[in-house]
């Protein structure tokens, strides 16, 4: 090989290589979730599946963890929310690579366990858009309401589907927050804050159309869009 066919050759190696740095320097948007405690591995497994068709991305499994227990609250037995989010920013949420402020995928975290926020005796789950982290907690989720107004535990042998369900919708919501979606006007859709389990199953579990717009176009930005950045900018 005649030395100038090897400088464009050694030339072009360059340019590949530098492509597949490239390339491989921005990693596809995907979704880690992280069961915190025990969770049943069926519930985990219809949740994932639910979750890659909705937002059409590659979902894996990360091994169980604790709950942090600076986050438990003994006098209330429940776990602060806002307090495991920080624990899974710090532990979990995916660190910016040099020179960028991309943070690649988001992580969706799963207890059994019960939540409160400081302003709400519980919730459902909590996110946290800038960072792209959420949970979802089941222990409310696996009640139903009877005549007497009594909430009692689900009989998991004969209603795991509907836990299935609420699971499903909870994630979705919570994960359309990491997208930058805000809370939605439409009592059907997923994105309706439910102040009560009730309130909660009228939803569906798919966003409605303004919101599956809004998160189209967070797509089509491209995925260094921040979700804190494309929620100032479609929220009114």
């Amino acid at each position: 090989m005649r030395r100038r066919e090897r400088q464009v050759l050694g030339g072009l190696v360059s340019v590949c290589s530098l492509f597949v740095v490239v390339v491989f320097a921005v990693p596809a948007d995907h979704i880690s979730v992280l069961p915190l405690g025990q969770v049943s591995p069926v519930l985990l497994t219809k949740l994932e599946t639910a979750l890659s068709v909705t937002f059409d991305v590659p979902l894996d499994r990360l091994r169980p963890e604790e709950l942090p227990p600076v986050a438990y609250n003994a006098m209330r037995g429940q776990y602060n929310s806002a307090a495991v989010l920080d624990y899974l920013v710090a532990e979990f949420s995916p660190k910016p690579p040099a020179a960028t402020s991309f943070r690649p995928g988001r992580l969706l975290a799963v207890t059994e366990s019960d939540l409160y926020a400081d302003s709400m005796s519980y919730v459902f789950g909590e996110a946290d858009p800038a960072n792209r982290v959420c949970i979802v907690s089941l222990a409310r989720l696996g009640e139903v309401e009877v005549k007497d107004k009594v909430k009692s535990p689900l009989d998991l042998n004969l209603d795991l589907n509907l836990l299935c369900v609420r699971a499903i919708r909870e994630s979705v919501h919570e994960l359309g927050h990491t997208y930058g979606l805000a809370h939605c006007s439409d009592p059907t859709c997923v994105m309706h804050f439910s102040h009560s389990l009730e309130e909660s199953d009228r939803r569906s579990c798919n966003f409605c159309p303004d919101c599956r717009r809004k998160l189209k176009e967070f797509r089509s930005s491209g995925v260094m869009s921040s979700g804190v950045q494309l929620l100032n900018s479609l929220t009114p």
